[in-house]
This record gives C-alpha cells, structure tokens and sequence, in this order.
C-alpha cells in the first residue's frame, strides 16, 4: 500500500510543534537557574541570559515577517 506524502503544511506543523515544544521546555530549565539555593547570580547575568534570548527571537520572528511579505 502506497504511503501518502506528507504536504509542505503538513511537515510544517508537525516540525513546529516539535520544536516549539523543546524550546519551552528549555526556557523552563533556564528557569530552574533562579534557584539561589544552587545558584548564586546577579543583575548583570539575568540581563545577559534574557537580552541574548530576545536577540535570537527577533531575528527569527523578522525570518518569517519578510517572508510573509513577500
């Protein structure tokens, strides 16, 4: 029996969902990090970790913005 092909939509969700979901899952782990109990960190740090974080969102959300408007 001939197996369908999976639609470029298709592959599409099934990769995002995937990766959106390791990516959650590791921003909850870099939440794990304020624990003072084994962590010690400052100001400085916590800016570094979420400035770099939000660097790398904005250039994949603007990836998609101009491929959109396209």
């Amino acid at each position: 029996m001939a197996q369908e092909k999976e639609t470029k939509r298709e592959a599409f969700l099934r990769i995002a969902k995937n990766r959106t979901d390791r990516t959650v899952d590791l921003i909850r782990v870099i939440g794990n990090l304020s624990n003072t109990s084994n962590y010690e960190y400052d100001a400085s740090d916590v800016k570094e970790i979420f400035d770099r974080i939000e660097k790398e969102i904005e250039i994949v959300k603007n990836q998609f913005k101009e491929k959109l408007e396209r």
